[in-house]
């Protein structure tokens, strides 16, 4: 969970989350879903990868990938890593 454990639920649990809890009501989306992967680092899944590598390093901003180095969970860390908006 690499994005300060905004998804603390198990890939099975997440659908009736959506169905029971929120929004509920017997919600069920009509799209499929990704389980749950990592997005930076070593395991990163290849999707993630592909698309870090396709798109530009950021420019725009000289400070760090995160102000606080405590919530980066994986390794390597790279500039062009994909962080929580």
């Amino acid at each position: 969970n690499q994005f300060g454990h905004q998804e603390n639920a198990k890939n099975e649990e997440i659908l009736n989350c959506l169905k029971y809890v929120r929004p509920g009501g017997g919600f069920e989306p009509n799209f499929m879903l990704f389980e749950k992967c990592e997005v930076n680092g070593a395991n990163a899944h290849p999707l993630f990868a592909f698309l870090r590598e396709a798109l530009p390093t950021p420019s725009d901003d000289a400070t760090a990938l995160m102000t606080d180095p405590k919530f980066i969970t994986w390794s390597p860390v790279c500039r062009n890593d994909i962080a929580w908006n």
